[in-house]
């Protein structure tokens, strides 16, 4: 764990169990001190910190192909979504890792680990990009695997309970006009798709219990659903 001391700046690294509420730098003309870095939320014990959410916030931007998003200007409201995505998916593991289930292969891994690669025009964008966050691939690698186990995870516990039968997919397609001309089978995956969804936040509601998840900074400011 890094200590800190009043007034004394320590370089902050990602992915590190950083208990760090905030760190204050002075300006190199002795301007006024600015924040550095905050908690944002604590989850299951551990903290959150906004360096580490604007670094996966930028991580999943650039797998879903946003790849200007590596260093543009990230706002609280996109944060905050991100933010609960982050939360949900480390309530998911610590129940993958007490079951000791849903384990990722090192190849699907690196696999992962190249495809986000790829989504940047050169290997010097992308090393620059780890080292404007202080992260190494090993670390993004590790955030990677993170997601992929979250993901079977929830396929291995919810696909197949959202699967829609073809009586189902009629009578929902005959009481909603936007599925109006869907065939049969692109309505099924539609209407499966939106089950799944459900499910998934039906899932993380259920782990996200009084005392296990706390907002903190600008996104105490959100409801949470008695989490805080």
């Amino acid at each position: 764990m890094v200590r800190t001391q009043a007034n004394q700046a320590r370089p902050l690294r990602q992915w590190r169990p950083v208990f760090l509420w905030l760190c204050l730098v002075a300006g190199a003309s002795g301007a006024a001190p600015r924040l550095l870095d905050e908690a944002v939320a604590i989850v299951n014990g551990r903290v959150v910190t906004r360096s580490e959410l604007d670094f996966e916030a930028r991580v999943l931007l650039v797998r879903s192909g946003g790849v200007a998003a590596a260093d543009a200007e990230l706002d609280d409201a996109l944060l905050a979504k991100v933010l609960d995505a982050v939360i949900g998916e480390r309530l998911e593991l610590a129940e993958a890792e007490k079951l000791k289930a849903w384990r990722v292969d090192p190849e699907d891994v690196q696999s992962a680990l190249e495809a986000f690669k790829s989504r940047f025009v050169t290997r010097a964008q992308f090393d620059a990009f780890l080292e404007r966050h202080e992260a190494t691939a090993g670390e993004l690698g590790a955030l990677l695997e993170r997601s992929l186990r979250v993901q079977r995870a929830f396929d291995g516990k919810l696909r197949l309970r959202s699967q829609v039968t073809e009586a189902e997919a009629l009578a929902t397609q005959a009481g909603r006009p936007d599925l109006e001309g869907l065939a049969l089978e692109p309505l099924r995956a539609k209407l499966a798709q939106e089950r799944y969804v459900t499910l998934v936040e039906q899932e993380l509601k259920g782990l996200r219990k009084p005392g296990v998840v706390r907002l903190l900074g600008p996104f105490a400011r959100r409801s949470d659903g008695g989490s805080r």
